[in-house]
């Protein structure tokens, strides 16, 4: 807050309206400091860069650049012995061709959440399926729900996170029911419980 005193007007330029004259010379308000607050965090948290465990810095004209997934043509170095940050292409570019930069292999959620917008062709978009949304869709026989609760830290380890892209030997697998390959195990194994016709028949699979 000193510091946002000490330089008001750029400050006030962040709100929808600009400030009457008399406002500019009265302290600034609970109200109108969170409005501030919110603006500034929005505008670090969206365009600023990080130099490995430093940062962020928010880094003029680099911010401009579009951002698609998969599409890399440039990348932001840092440069200690001269304090600056040089935007250099990733691969060969032709005259007249848009410069994408990216955020890294997010899922389309991390990205509306943290920058505001999605891709419409994300390979590494995911997405949450909850325990209870299984649950509720499936209706499990009072014998198939005794057991789940039972076995509750394998079964009921959700939300469940569905992926398109290969996942690590030691990560999810392919679905014994649909052949779906990235399909966590412990999903797996609950839609398997839910899908046999008795528990009895499950523990024989």
């Amino acid at each position: 807050m000193p510091f946002i005193e000490r330089h008001r007007h750029p400050w006030f330029d962040c709100l929808e309206r600009a400030p009457a004259p008399e406002e500019t010379e009265r302290p600034i308000d609970e109200v109108r400091a969170y409005q501030l607050y919110l603006r500034c965090g929005s505008l670090v948290s969206s365009r600023a860069f990080h130099d490995g465990p430093n940062g962020p810095y928010m880094v003029p004209m680099a911010d401009l650049l579009n951002s698609r997934t998969g599409h890399t043509g440039a990348r932001l170095f840092a440069d200690p012995k001269k304090d600056s940050f040089f935007m250099h292409a990733a691969r060969d570019l032709a005259t007249g061709q848009e410069i994408f930069n990216t955020y890294g292999n997010l899922p389309n959620s991390d990205l509306l959440r943290k920058y505001g917008y999605w891709d419409a062709q994300n390979p590494y978009d995911t997405v949450e399926v909850e325990v209870d949304d299984i649950l509720g869709a499936m209706e499990p026989s009072p014998e198939q729900q005794e057991f789940i609760e039972e076995h509750g830290d394998l079964l009921l380890d959700g939300p469940f996170v569905l992926t398109k892209f290969p996942e690590p030997a030691e990560g999810p697998v392919e679905c014994n029911l649909c052949g779906q390959p990235n399909v966590p195990h412990a999903l797996d194994l609950l839609l398997q419980v839910l899908c046999a016709p008795s528990v009895e028949a499950f523990m024989k699979l």
